[in-house]
């Protein structure tokens, strides 16, 4: 079910998108820490905006809610799984800096990155949820990002 849900996150995005989020990815293991901190991760971490605004209201915007919700424990199963797809993106945007801070043991940086990787798909779920729309958690994010 988890390919499933990533399948469903990814499938409208170009190629072209694939090789920017793959360069960010392969930039964040050779290039030096600091540019990785203010350059590569702040892109990276924004990059996926398009993936995660979809979570928690694909339902409602392709109207499907009637379908996906009518199965046996709708909450218990889909909920946790988009969260779970959404985290796997953040964790592929930024795992990579994620260890490069542990090996240089800058240990307060890693802590900071994992919480922001475990936030960024719980708001968008959250805001996906409460409000049905994808433009919500799309400003807050861009506006928590440029404050960052």
């Amino acid at each position: 079910m988890l390919l499933a849900e990533l399948r469903l996150l990814l499938y409208r995005l170009s190629w072209w998108w694939y090789l920017v989020a793959a360069g960010l990815i392969v930039a964040s293991f050779f290039l030096p820490l600091e540019t990785i901190r203010q350059n590569i991760l702040p892109a990276a971490l924004v990059w996926p905006l398009l993936i995660w605004s979809g979570l928690g209201c694909r339902e409602t915007c392709s109207d499907t809610r009637q379908r996906v919700f009518s199965v046996p424990h709708p909450l218990w199963n889909q909920i946790p799984l988009a969260w779970l797809t959404g985290f796997a993106v953040a964790l592929l945007m930024g795992g990579d800096t994620l260890v490069r801070f542990g090996l240089a043991g800058e240990i307060t940086s890693q802590l900071s990155l994992a919480a922001g990787l475990l936030f960024i798909p719980s708001l968008a779920l959250a805001f996906g949820v409460w409000t049905g729309c994808i433009k919500a958690f799309e400003v807050v994010h861009v506006v928590f990002w440029y404050l960052g």
